[in-house]
């Protein structure tokens, strides 16, 4: 079980930051070269949140990632893009990097409770 937790969080982590931050360096590169300064930022970000999400996954607390994504809903839509200075690009990466995270994160504790069979005695493991 030790190591189906460690395997779906590298699917969460470490494939979700590759895959996320080579598909969001693409789109800036060619929509929008000025915001590829501030992607390291958004990767750690990105990093943190789908820890999140996968440790929510695998304590059966989903009501997390939605409350983590209304505070990131409220906090960033308050205002319009343009209000940010944001292009609708960015704008638009900034969604697609919000959908990939959450996909990423939920699949890599989706992972583990499908190979141990049930969260149930991942949850026992974590706790004890």
């Amino acid at each position: 079980t030790m190591m189906s937790i460690l395997v779906g969080y590298a699917i969460s982590l470490v494939l979700g930051t590759l895959v996320i931050f080579f598909a969001m360096y693409v789109v800036f590169d060619k929509w929008d070269p000025k915001q590829r300064e501030n992607l390291w930022y958004a990767a750690w970000t990105g990093i943190i949140e789908r820890f999140i999400y996968t440790s929510a996954v695998l304590i059966d607390q989903f009501g997390i990632i939605n409350g983590w994504l209304i505070l990131k809903a409220v906090g960033d839509w308050s205002s319009s893009p343009r209000q940010r200075n944001r292009s609708w690009p960015a704008f638009t990466a900034y969604l697609t990097g919000n959908a990939l995270s959450v996909i990423f994160g939920v699949a890599g504790g989706k992972f583990v409770c499908r190979f141990a069979k049930e969260c149930q005695p991942v949850l026992q493991q974590l706790m004890s």
